[in-house]
């Protein structure tokens, strides 16, 4: 054996183990970023991930894509939409929001290592998905996510063509990896470790010290109680000391209030001056969705669906799947089948409602057919007169009776208050504390 075969042979083996220590370091940081975009998901803000599903819309018909959208322009869209479908359940939620991460993780590791034929800066391929990461909080559209894939797939396959075209034109056998030097080898997989550490932290502090996100999931949760008429879990969501509660956060917890039976005594523990805080007169999905709820609690079917329909017609198509569901379930409570089939008809073309309507149908087939109560439109927004208006209807409705007495108190009209409880008010039942108090004076 001679001296130079003998001093080669360690640079050979150095060259050997250098360079997939690197790659699994690299591939290890990029499943450590998944890691932490499912747990963040999955356990700081899975109400956003189900909130996507409620205000997006997909069918697998001509009239979706025509109406709606112009292919090939917006391709993205419509696949958005149609990934959208699959937020219903936050785990699959969570599952595609963390392949997204891992697919542009995976593109970009591949393209920086070709760039970089295998040295240490490899590892920044990764930064292109800590970014996509961060970003996922602050625009939470499922859009956004598809948006980031398709770039990175059109960046990788761009650089997977020029080398194609390279290797046809040199004519000769590809090489993943260019010739390395490795000098001093353990300090790139320090340096690599360092940076993706670096990363990791700053990704995890973008993603969770994120207020709007925060705000925005804490919202989410809130409507998500109301809709499913957890009023006593909406109620433990009121603000220590009632601060920061926003224009929105408010109406819900005065709906809890009344639903509970608690708003003639906690009214005015809540930043409440006027009877137009009970509801928004806005014109947007927002107000048109708290609307629907509210006349629906208070006994207005058709102002409810009314609400809903509109709520739904501002969807990114038209429709939308929360809104559609609700215009299913309120229209068959109502005794409607012929419009709750209508709506069943409608999401029976979209993905991911096999359950839902099975389980309609059963109720669509078997409750007997009754003619709907058919109350007129409302054509105010002034809460004494429609809250008057659902008393001549049904004089037995309490809730209807203490928005009108909270009216009165708002306006500081306190005869008009007690004449109120006077006529509708049960006599054989006994007056709460703070009725009792608005008698005596």
């Amino acid at each position: 054996m001679t001296l130079s075969s003998t001093l080669s042979l360690p640079r050979r083996r150095s060259l050997s183990l250098s360079r997939p220590s690197a790659l699994a370091l690299c591939l290890s940081i990029a499943f450590a970023l998944c890691l932490s975009v499912s747990l963040t998901w999955g356990l700081v803000y899975p109400d956003i991930l189900l909130h996507e599903e409620e205000i997006t819309f997909y069918a697998a018909t001509t009239d979706y894509y025509h109406l709606y959208y112009s292919l090939p322009a917006d391709l993205l869209k419509v696949v958005a939409g149609y990934v959208a479908s699959w937020y219903g359940e936050v785990w699959r939620g969570v599952m595609i929001q963390t392949l997204a991460v891992l697919v542009v993780a995976l593109v970009g590791l591949w393209v920086a290592r070709r760039l970089s034929r295998g040295r240490w800066w490899m590892v920044l391929g990764l930064v292109p998905a800590m970014v996509m990461a961060v970003g996922q909080t602050h625009n939470t559209t499922v859009y956004y996510t598809i948006c980031w894939v398709a770039a990175a797939l059109v960046a990788g396959g761009a650089i997977g063509l020029i080398g194609l075209i390279r290797l046809i034109s040199q004519r000769r056998s590809i090489r993943p990896i260019g010739p390395i030097r490795p000098i001093r080898p353990m300090r790139s997989l320090w340096a690599i470790g360092l940076i993706g550490l670096i990363g990791l932290i700053a990704t995890l502090t973008g993603m969770l010290r994120n207020p709007t996100a925060r705000h925005y999931q804490w919202m989410q949760q809130l409507e998500h109680r109301a809709f499913a008429y957890d009023w006593e879990g909406v109620l433990e969501m009121v603000p220590e000391g009632y601060e920061g509660i926003t224009e929105v956060s408010l109406r819900y917890f005065l709906l809890a209030l009344a639903q509970t039976g608690q708003l003639e005594e906690r009214l005015f523990d809540f930043p409440v001056s006027k009877p137009g805080d009970f509801f928004l007169e806005d014109k947007n999905p927002v107000a048109f969705r708290f609307n629907s709820l509210f006349f629906w609690c208070l006994g207005v079917p058709n102002e409810a669906i009314r609400y809903a329909f509109q709520e739904s017609q501002k969807g990114e198509a038209g429709l939308a799947f929360g809104p559609l569901r609700r215009l299913v379930d309120w229209n068959l409570q109502r005794g409607d089948r012929r419009q709750a089939a209508y709506y069943m008809r409608l999401l029976a073309q979209t993905p991911q409602h096999d359950t839902f309507l099975r389980t309609r149908r059963l109720f669509l087939n078997q409750a007997p057919k009754s003619e709907p109560r058919r109350y007129v439109f409302l054509i105010t927004n002034d809460l004494r007169v429609n809250a008057s208006y659902v008393l001549e209807l049904d004089s037995g409705n309490r809730r209807a009776l203490d928005y009108l007495v909270c009216c009165f108190l708002l306006e500081g009209d306190y005869e008009s208050a007690a004449d109120a409880l006077a006529a509708y008010w049960p006599a054989d039942e006994p007056l709460p504390r703070a009725y009792r108090a608005l008698m005596a004076r």
